[in-house]
This record gives C-alpha cells, structure tokens and sequence, in this order.
C-alpha cells in the first residue's frame, strides 16, 4: 500500500499499482506511412488528455 493508506482502504487493490497506461492499437498497414497518419495519432493524444486531467485532478503524487 501507498504511505498514508491504511491497510483495509476500499480501493487498495487499485492504491496497489504502481502505473496506468492508455493504449490503442492498430493493425500493421501502409496507411502508418501516409501523412495522415499523424492525424489519427493526434487525435488518439487528444483522446487520452481526458485520463491524464483526471489523474492530475485526483491522484497525488510524491510530495509534490
């Protein structure tokens, strides 16, 4: 468990990873190697900007 949670908190199996990742896949083809490739990779960014607002808004990191 993180420093500051007990034991038996309601969320410790979660408190318990140490990471989060968001992903998508796609299947290999030619398309990556068209221009607008970087269309569809700026909007999956764009995509993921909500998960890292939450995270910013309610999980505490460190001592910071």
């Amino acid at each position: 468990m993180p420093r500051g949670y007990p034991a038996d908190h309601p969320r410790a199996g979660l408190l318990r990873h140490r990471g989060i990742t968001a992903t998508r896949r796609w299947p290999p083809s030619r398309w990556l190697g068209d221009p607008a490739a970087r269309d569809l990779i700026v909007q999956t960014w764009e995509q993921a900007a909500c998960l890292s607002q939450w995270l910013r808004t309610h999980v505490r990191i460190g001592d910071r």
